[in-house]
């Protein structure tokens, strides 16, 4: 009868990490898969706890931190003009908090959890791969300009750019805190350079900074003070060299050529134009809608 128990909860162990393995290899391509690699290590890890009695979460310090920040949720969620999509949102965030004492006991070694970061990063390089890819054939066909926004090949590409920041802060504190050969620390800054042109290629400013404020915390805790430098320099320089332009040019098409006709320019973004005989109707972000005749307002 032990030897029948012991064989189960032997069985359990290997689903628990092989779910783990799912939920790491999908968390940049698939929220299906993803969710079901999260959820079949949760229920596995319940059902060993029920078998041994044994309690597989350990403290990590956050408890606190958790405590509040339901609380504030819970408040946000009573004072809501919405209450019941406020309600929503907090159920899904509240569920989202038992990945971290998940994966805590998932990786119960120093050598499992190294081999569940460098899944997750081999997986997550890849996906970026693809999506550089697809980006390529974003931009010749210009489509950055038409949506404002890179390709959504796996999830929106507001929820890729983020999960892309935390591997690109993973990346940076390798690059510049861990003691490795060069030949290792090339292999990792290539790694870095695929993470950020795809990072970039989302064109989401919340990854973008979100990255950015991991990466000043990891040089922060690295204290590499020096690094900070070439950053002061170039908010700098952006700060005297950057101009805000809003143009709007016009072209007749004559003789399978583009002949410049009109130039306008306005205060705030120009987003949109609507001609009506010799007169333009100019949509623009910060001023609203521009009336132009010739390019007086």
């Amino acid at each position: 009868m032990l030897d029948k128990k012991n064989k189960m909860i032997s069985i359990i162990d290997k689903l628990i990490y092989f779910f783990s393995i799912v939920f790491l290899l999908s968390l940049t391509n698939s929220i299906f898969v993803n969710q079901i690699g999260y959820y079949f290590t949760l229920i596995f890890i319940v059902v060993r706890f029920y078998l041994t009695r044994e309690n597989p979460f350990y403290k990590t310090c956050l408890e606190y931190a958790f405590i509040f920040y339901i609380a504030a949720e819970i408040l946000s969620t009573v004072f809501s003009i919405d209450p019941a999509h406020s309600f929503h949102n907090l159920l899904k965030r509240f569920f989202l908090i038992p990945i971290i004492y998940t994966f805590v006991y998932s990786a119960k070694d120093f050598e499992s959890t190294k081999r569940f970061v460098l899944v997750y990063l081999g997986a997550a390089l890849a996906t970026m791969l693809v999506y550089l890819g697809l980006s390529y054939n974003y931009f010749i066909n210009n489509f950055y300009q038409l949506y404002e926004s890179g390709p959504a090949t796996f999830q929106y590409p507001i929820t890729s750019s983020e999960l892309m920041s935390f591997s690109l802060v993973f990346l940076f504190a390798f690059l510049i805190l861990e003691k490795m050969s060069n030949k290792y620390r090339l292999i990792v800054l290539f790694l870095f350079i695929i993470n950020l042109l795809a990072l970039l290629a989302t064109y989401k400013r919340t990854g973008w900074m979100g990255a950015a404020a991991g990466i000043l915390f990891v040089i922060i805790l690295g204290r590499k003070w020096i690094l900070l430098v070439p950053v002061l320099l170039l908010l700098m320089a952006s700060a005297f060299i950057e101009k805000n332009i809003s143009e709007v040019h016009i072209y007749d098409y004559n003789l399978n050529e583009l002949v410049p006709k009109l130039e306008m320019s306005t205060e705030g973004r120009a987003y949109s134009i609507l001609p009506d005989n010799d007169v333009y109707y100019v949509s623009d972000f910060e001023n609203g809608l521009t009336k132009f005749k010739g390019n007086q307002v």
